[in-house]
């Protein structure tokens, strides 16, 4: 696997700063011997106006499939903070992601594909492409289009 900080280089990718916990939760929990689950997080990033609306009515596929990079490039800044270096990861094992969408969406898959992409270019096939779960909900917290969650596996 190559270099994840040359990666997001060559994708012309910069990680934002961290957002800090929550009063009621931790953004990333570290389990067993090497496991980390993370909150759900938005696709908002900082100095952009927030995200707010549902997929197939404010917002198209292509954009959903946007904000749900967007939602990984939020989680990679948090873990980094966690571990240090994203180069630790070994593969990240389950994403779970809910799309807020209209009351006819059906294309939730396509949106998580903007997470599934980003994660394979940055990670490689084998570490960056989890199991992975695409779940059309009403609304979301903060009427945020696009929210995921993902367990990771690091290296020893």
């Amino acid at each position: 696997m190559a270099d994840v900080y040359e990666n997001l280089r060559r994708q012309g990718i910069t990680l934002p700063p961290p957002k800090k916990d929550g009063r009621y939760f931790d953004r990333i929990v570290p389990f067993g011997e090497s496991l980390l689950y993370t909150s759900g997080f938005s696709p908002n990033m900082p100095g952009e106006p927030n995200l707010s609306g549902r997929i197939g009515k404010e917002y198209t596929v292509g954009q959903g499939a946007h904000f749900a990079s967007n939602v990984i490039c939020n989680i990679l800044s948090a873990v980094e903070a966690e571990i240090g270096d994203l180069n630790k990861i070994r593969r990240f094992i389950k994403m779970l992601c809910f799309i807020a969408g209209a009351e006819d969406f059906t294309q939730q898959a396509a949106v998580a594909d903007g997470a599934s992409d980003l994660l394979i270019r940055l990670f490689g096939e084998r570490a960056g492409k989890p199991a992975r779960s695409a779940i059309g909900v009403a609304v979301l917290p903060h009427n945020s289009p696009v929210e995921i969650e993902l367990l990771l596996e690091l290296k020893h």
